[in-house]
């Protein structure tokens, strides 16, 4: 685990929400360089603050000794190639215990995290600009969200007390998720961990009782706070053999108390769905730069 001690500033300033910077990593041997570039960005721009980076192995320690076994679990019951469903877990169980600003290793703040916080805040839910002229227009926007103003709570960043009520919601629903998940309610890919564990149903866990509780709603790009720090991370997608977006076996795996037959069926039918969708990206990159010569050809 990495954790840099705060500098020294505004340090008489008595907050809500403690300054720690929470970061989660595969690993911290493997953390690509423009990842660890703007994770030191970000804790040259906040003094003051701790930053903590947790690789997977550090973080799954860190919920033994702060949970018990229904999240262990659940973290368990996540098939491995869904990488961002185990991230999203972790990201509300390190977030509760011990509060803070959670980003994503890609995104980041314009300005220092001191000049959007408030003494008084609790809890920030952070929406898109998605409006029709917003930055991120159409961001955000579900069918399972039609409720809810402005769209998904986001979930990059997230910012909270310790302890804060929504976010023990949101544990509960992801873990109640996971433990009732099934393909044909749920879905799989990219779909099925935004439903399963990601931003739609931490939106759903917290929407019912927003008004319960203390808050702080606003706009990512109006307070500086970014996606991708450097670029728009797309590129990422093609270092991976096969993106999580385009799995087409099921997000959860079969409970160990699961029949005899479910379990057997998981276990044959996953490498067929995983050479279905490796063939089908195979085929759609070829695709992608048979259209780009072409292009070129046309110049």
């Amino acid at each position: 685990m990495y954790a840099l001690a705060p500098r020294a500033c505004n340090q008489g300033v008595k907050r809500m929400i403690p300054r720690n910077l929470i970061h989660l990593v595969p690993s911290h041997e493997g953390l690509w360089p423009e990842f660890r570039r703007n994770l030191a960005d970000l804790a040259a721009a906040n003094p003051g603050w701790t930053q903590t980076i947790l690789s997977d192995a550090e973080a799954l320690d860190f919920v033994r000794r702060h949970y018990g076994p229904r999240e262990l679990d659940a973290l368990a019951r996540i098939d491995p190639a869904y990488g961002p469903a185990r991230s999203d877990l972790l990201r509300y169980l390190v977030l509760h215990q011990l509060g803070g600003v959670y980003f994503d290793n890609k995104s980041g703040a314009s300005r220092p995290l001191d000049q959007i916080l408030r003494p008084e805040d609790e809890y920030l839910v952070v929406q898109w600009d998605n409006g029709p002229t917003g930055v991120d227009a159409g961001c955000g926007f579900h069918p399972e969200l039609s409720a809810v103003e402005d769209g998904e709570y986001i979930n990059w960043v997230m910012i909270s007390r310790a302890g804060h009520p929504f976010l023990a919601a949101v544990i509960d629903r992801v873990l109640d998720n996971i433990e009732t998940y099934s393909r044909h309610r749920f879905g799989v890919g990219k779909d099925g961990t935004l439903r399963t564990t990601g931003p739609i149903a931490c939106t759903l866990a917290i929407h019912p009782i927003l008004h319960r509780h203390p808050h702080r709603r606003i706009i990512c790009t109006d307070e500086g706070l970014l996606y991708a720090s450097s670029g728009d991370g797309s590129h990422h997608t093609l270092r991976h053999k096969l993106h999580y977006s385009r799995l087409l076996h099921p997000v959860v795996r079969p409970a160990a108390s699961a029949p005899l037959h479910e379990k057997l069926a998981a276990r044959l039918t996953r490498p067929l769905y995983l050479g279905l969708a490796l063939l089908r990206q195979q085929n759609r990159r070829r695709r992608d730069r048979s259209r780009r010569r072409r292009g070129l050809n046309g110049l």
